[in-house]
């Protein structure tokens, strides 16, 4: 029975690990010890960006709240700085988002010292300089009303720039066509809600915009009296309604966590945040279109108030900086300077592999996908892979079960398992027919009943 229980546990943890976190090596520049920062793609650069906000330090001598602007290359996998001369006074918990394909970010908000900020700046990459743009204050704003914007989120929609505070309303305005104008003009969104539910004000929450379905889904947070949510909501664009979105399971109640959004598939990831007196390490993934949650990994570094952003050319998940604990009990932090990647093992699925090869379940490399990333010619002959197009083996051994996919990777797990026999799944595609997933599922399928049978 004890062996029987291990090879559960063992199985388990295949369904639960459907991706791989690596960390990405250190060469000892760029941002050390933060939390709180701001942290965007730009596509258009290959290149990370990240600013703001507060060191881990207790020296006197040193800033807690830094003022460069670095940025990390997707294509060195290096850190560089920049100090231009005018800038954004150093902050945490502001709000950054890029538009589209331009080389530029935009970032606003933000707190330093117990004091708050309400200024809207923009970085260009192409001149490293900071702009600050401004408004008529006498107009209806984000700002008017109250004092500051922090623990907040901005997004760009394709067309304008939201920014999401944690109540009901939403704000948005449009770039100047002219870079030499300095100054925008506010548009409070129109609201209705959804069966009479009004989402209660949070901060620290999740935010991620949906271009197709022209939706912002917004998960968790905490309020002023340190209630903390794991509910979902979603605004719709085109119905203008706030609606609550009830789902089985999920992840437990947090804030100060990740949130990125895989547009292909309609999907939001989440990481870490902590809730309940404990800093989380699990990574999970919410579907639009089934409406469920999946758990994908528990093996990250639990951490809060770190940055993520999500990598459509490679289908991964980057984490930088925020608190992180071993252990998750709060009672020892370390240093959370490295970038961690998770790698989804559906990398490829939706690239169509030429006659001859298979598809991979995981890609290695960074860079834009294609023929000699996703698909691996069919040339091996022994059961461990595939040998036709159209055919898996799993081979099951006195003490071992195990099956190599496409992608190298071995599964294996302790059984009782007292005979060998070899079992066989024909598939009608190998190459694009049945995922990672349904695969595995299939092969703890057959091991229990290889299992059963010797009991």
């Amino acid at each position: 029975m004890f062996h029987l229980l291990a090879m559960g546990v063992a199985l388990q943890a295949i369904l639960v690990e459907s991706g791989e976190w690596t960390q990405i090596p250190w060469d000892g520049n760029g941002p050390l010890n933060v939390r709180g920062q701001v942290a965007c793609l730009v596509p258009s650069q290959d290149v990370i960006f990240v600013w703001g906000g507060e060191k881990e330090t207790s020296s006197f001598f040193v800033e807690p709240y830094p003022q460069e602007t670095n940025l990390f290359s997707l294509n060195d996998m290096s850190w560089s700085e920049d100090w231009p001369g005018q800038r954004p006074v150093g902050r945490k918990y502001a709000l950054a988002a890029v538009p589209g394909d331009r080389k530029e970010v935009w970032v606003m908000g933000g707190e330093w010292h117990k004091t708050y900020d309400q200024d809207l700046w923009r970085y260009d990459l192409d001149s490293k300089t900071w702009t600050e743009y401004v408004w008529d204050y006498q107009l209806d704003s984000p700002l008017k009303g109250q004092h500051y914007i922090s623990h907040a989120r901005m997004l760009w929609t394709g067309e304008e720039m939201w920014i999401y505070t944690g109540d009901s309303d939403i704000w948005s305005f449009r770039l100047p066509e002219n870079k030499e104008t300095t100054s925008i003009v506010w548009t409070k969104k129109t609201w209705f809600a959804a069966f009479g539910a009004r989402k209660t004000y949070r901060m620290s929450f999740v935010a991620v915009w949906a271009s197709a379905r022209r939706e912002m889904y917004v998960h968790g947070g905490v309020n002023h009296s340190t209630v903390v949510f794991g509910d979902l909501w979603k605004y719709s664009d085109n119905s203008k309604l706030w609606e609550q979105i009830n789902f089985d399971g999920g992840p437990q109640a947090r804030t100060y966590h990740v949130g990125v959004w895989r547009e292909e598939k309609e999907e939001l990831f989440i990481q870490g945040g902590t809730g309940d007196g404990e800093i989380f390490s699990d990574l999970w993934k919410y579907s639009v279109p089934d409406n469920t949650w999946t758990l994908l990994s528990q093996s990250a570094p639990a951490r809060a108030s770190s940055v993520g952003v999500w990598l459509p050319k490679t289908q991964e998940i980057w984490l930088h900086g925020g608190y992180c604990v071993p252990d998750g009990s709060l009672q020892i932090i370390v240093d959370c300077t490295y970038v961690w990647k998770f790698a989804l093992m559906d990398n490829c699925g939706a690239f169509s592999c030429a006659a001859g090869t298979v598809r991979k379940d995981h890609a290695e490399d960074i860079g834009s996908f294609g023929q000699s990333e996703c698909c691996n010619n069919i040339t091996a002959t022994t059961t461990s892979t595939y040998t036709t197009a159209t055919t898996t083996f799993v081979t099951i051994t006195t003490s071992t079960v195990s099956r190599t996919t496409v992608t190298g990777t071995t599964m294996t797990g302790t059984s009782t398992v007292t005979s060998t026999a070899t079992e066989q799944w024909e598939e009608a595609n190998a190459a694009n027919a049945l995922g990672g997933k349904e695969l595995r599922l299939e092969l703890i399928a057959a091991v229990v009943a290889i299992i059963t049978s010797h009991i």
